[in-house]
């Protein structure tokens, strides 16, 4: 493929488990290999790299190994304003400045998304020096400290228990609607304009999700101003929808708990420590 047919992408060059005379079939990918990594490898210190030098350096193997058998997995910036979660599939490959989770059911999903991980992330993560850029991903701190309603790996099936039906089917109803707002159909792309629709993207539809939140929820709705924030790239509708989505996604999780939906969010992560110690002692 030629990368000058798509500007807007970015593409890597993976020839992990290709030898040299196979990566040489790819001539174009092979020669800005040559021309671009090739020296700087060539003077490094470090043997493999030497005589590895159209590989990646660190291929992450395990990676590739957890996520083989997936039809798709689960995907977050390392760093992001909003700490957002997409599924992807094969044959993508995320790079460095992603995390990977070798999960692919819904349920895992939706409590990754809901609003009580979010805080234990924000809480636990490292904050970026402009609030603007968001926060600091850490598998470490955030993730494996992270205690999920029931311990990963023993939690019931969602045809067995009705809060992960609920937290999976909520789930499934936020990815479809977010992927039709930034994917829309054609009637859509007709009405709205693909200048406009170039504009949609996840980080703009949280900015106007948070504008929302914060300006027009509980006040009355002004569609007038509403267009002017948002220049018409999304509708106030789509936006109150996107809100009730997660309201709903939310609750559903509390369920999984057994805690009530009117905690603080300290009490929210008081509790959170208190099941992360017990599960730590078990």
């Amino acid at each position: 493929m030629d990368v000058t047919e798509h500007p807007r992408n970015m593409w890597l060059i993976d020839f992990t488990g290709l030898t040299l005379e196979e990566a040489m079939c790819y001539e174009k990918p092979f020669k800005y290999i040559v021309d671009n990594v090739k020296p700087f490898r060539e003077v490094s210190r470090q043997q493999v790299l030497k005589n590895h030098w159209w590989l990646f350096e660190r291929s992450r193997p395990e990676m590739r190994e957890a996520i083989d058998s997936l039809k798709r997995f689960i995907v977050t910036p390392l760093t992001s304003k909003y700490r957002l979660y997409i599924w992807v599939t094969h044959p993508t490959l995320p790079d460095q400045a992603n995390y990977v989770f070798a999960r692919d059911d819904d349920y895992f999903f939706g409590i990754l998304q809901s609003y009580l991980h979010e805080l234990w992330v924000r809480r636990k993560g490292t904050q970026l020096r402009e609030a603007a850029s968001g926060s600091r991903y850490s598998p470490t701190e955030t993730f494996m400290t992270f205690p999920f309603p029931w311990p990963l790996g023993k939690e019931p099936k969602e045809y067995d228990d009705s809060c992960v039906k609920k937290v999976a089917e909520l789930s499934r109803r936020l990815d479809t609607f977010r992927n039709n707002l930034l994917n829309p159909d054609e009637l859509t792309k007709s009405n709205v304009g693909e200048i406009t629709l170039g504009k949609r993207t996840l980080t703009y539809l949280y900015n106007a999700l948070e504008h929302y939140r914060g300006f027009f929820k509980g006040k009355s709705h002004n569609t007038k101003e509403w267009e002017l924030f948002s220049k018409k790239v999304i509708r106030l509708d789509e936006i109150e929808e996107l809100d009730q989505i997660h309201n709903e996604l939310n609750h559903a999780v509390f369920d999984c708990y057994g805690w009530g939906y009117f905690l603080t969010d300290e009490e929210i992560l008081d509790r959170l420590l208190i099941l992360n110690q017990e599960r730590a002692k078990a």
